[in-house]
């Protein structure tokens, strides 16, 4: 008895300290598992008063930008390119939501290639100091919402260009 007790006990610790990713008041527009077991949640309020950004592991959430979320929306950026036709057309998809912090531009993204039918999700976090590039690839497979729904919301400012 004691021994069930004691892991009882210790699972409701483990979710006690557990983060959520999304609040009551909150739902998920984006989201996706890294390959290395990391999490990334873009989630905005029902009302969409605000947008937020998290990511780390299911125990704690690592990076939330911004940390206030008074006008949140203003800092964060989207641009995106579709190209129609199919595999015929070498059809693509692409979407980006951006942000900058503390010298790194964040670059989520949502690709996809109709040439060999596949798609891609991750995070591009460039240093704009020396340009020095990290990217953290998403288990597409995990990959819930989209970031295309950005390019009808007026909330978010629009830029021209496709990350590199």
């Amino acid at each position: 008895m004691k021994p069930i007790l004691f892991l009882v006990c210790i699972f409701q610790m483990s979710t006690l300290f557990a983060q959520e990713y999304l609040l009551k008041n909150e739902k998920e527009v984006f989201s996706f598992d890294t390959h290395k077991g990391k999490r990334l949640v873009i989630a905005n309020d029902t009302i969409q008063d605000y947008l937020v950004y998290r990511f780390g592991t299911k125990e704690k959430i690592e990076f939330e930008y911004p940390n206030d979320l008074e006008k949140s929306w203003s800092r964060f950026k989207f641009t995106s390119y579709f190209r129609g036709g199919g595999i015929q057309n070498d059809g693509i998809d692409l979407n980006y939501l951006l942000f900058i912090n503390e010298g790194y531009q964040y670059i989520v993204f949502s690709e996809y290639y109709a040439s060999d039918n596949s798609q891609r999700c991750g995070i591009k976090i460039i240093n704009q100091r020396n340009q020095k590039t990290t990217v953290i690839h998403g288990d597409i497979t995990t990959n819930k919402g989209t970031l295309v729904d950005f390019r009808s919301n007026d909330k978010i400012e629009k830029t021209d260009g496709i990350p590199e």
